[in-house]
């Protein structure tokens, strides 16, 4: 039998006041992490030629990948009841589990000292099963990110529907729109807006890491609605006003941290988790003016800007306008 030291008893064993423990895959803490290597990856092309292109046309970010070296032990206690209790072993039910998990398919989010990453598959598990193993379990973990893209249609030709007025089926040249890797190169500048009445308020940081709607909480892992979308970004990176107004809060808040808050007249724009704010309440200020630098306050797992757009008391999705 194994005794907990007494200062172990107080130890919080719901998933929401553990997420913070650096040893948990998927919410699955195992006993430790004896090494984890980030690994994050520019891919850039060749012959960089196209007209109208940018230089950002030409490099896209590859999935990240995560390696974690993992120990666990048969003669220790898991730290939430119930993990790792339905094999042989603590180790074989953690090999076990972390198969499963594999064969699932399941997206996992991995919280780590450096990073928190969300859409993890695990890609490869190595586990040697010899005499410094056999009352535990030390495997190396690789995971690999699954990129969410949106994929949109350039139509350049038309074939139209056969009838006794059409043309038979003719294929009918169609005025194409511009490079989509040159709008992409443009995302978030302000010349490819669907509405003039916002731009993007994080200028080179175009990713969203979480968008507006339903999802699992990154913090609870509870379903919750999130009312704006996730744009990561290193910490310090300005912070614009999306449109004119004036500002109605700036400072810590419940949840958001460090916000800030712009009254537009029918609706506001908001600004979260900054790690400092460079406006005041009362203060009037310009599309395009920085307001506040990137952060990791209030409840974030990670430095990233959350913006939200709410017009008439409704929230909206921010990303239809943009394209």
């Amino acid at each position: 039998m194994v005794f907990l030291p007494e200062s172990y008893k107080n130890l919080p064993t719901r998933i929401s006041e553990l997420v913070l423990v650096k040893t948990n895959i998927g919410a699955y803490f195992f006993d430790a992490f004896l090494s984890v290597a980030h690994s994050s990856k520019l891919k850039i092309t060749e012959n960089p030629v196209e007209s109208g292109s940018t230089v950002a046309d030409h490099a896209y970010m590859e999935p990240r990948e995560l390696t974690m070296e993992i120990g666990m032990s048969d003669v220790l206690t898991s730290l939430v009841p119930g993990q790792f209790n339905t094999g042989y072993t603590r180790s074989v039910s953690a090999y076990q589990t972390l198969r499963q998990m594999q064969i699932d398919r399941i997206p996992l989010f991995v919280h780590t000292r450096l990073d928190s990453y969300q859409n993890m598959l695990i890609q490869a598990i190595s586990a040697p099963d010899d005499k410094n193993t056999q009352f535990g379990l030390r495997c190396s973990v690789t995971l690999r990110e699954v990129i969410i893209s949106s994929v949109k249609f350039v139509p350049v030709s038309a074939d139209p529907q056969v009838t006794n007025s059409s043309n038979q089926g003719q294929v009918v040249p169609q005025t194409p729109q511009e490079s989509m890797l040159f709008q992409l190169g443009l995302f978030g500048t302000g010349k490819n807006q669907v509405s003039t009445d916002y731009s993007w308020p994080v200028n080179g940081n175009f990713k969203i890491s979480s968008g507006f709607g339903r999802r699992i909480d990154p913090v609870t892992f509870l379903p919750k609605i999130h009312n704006g979308i996730d744009i990561p970004a290193p910490k310090g990176t300005p912070v614009r006003a999306s449109k004119s107004g004036i500002v109605t809060l700036a400072g810590p808040t419940s949840g958001y941290g460090n916000a800030v808050k712009i009254d537009h007249g029918n609706g506001y724009t908001l600004y979260g988790h900054n790690d400092s704010i460079l406006v005041t309440v009362g203060q009037e200020v310009s599309q395009g003016q920085f307001v506040a630098k990137v952060g990791n306050t209030g409840k974030s797992t990670g430095n990233h800007l959350h913006f939200e757009i709410n017009e008439g008391g409704t929230f909206q999705n921010p990303q239809k306008f943009f394209k």
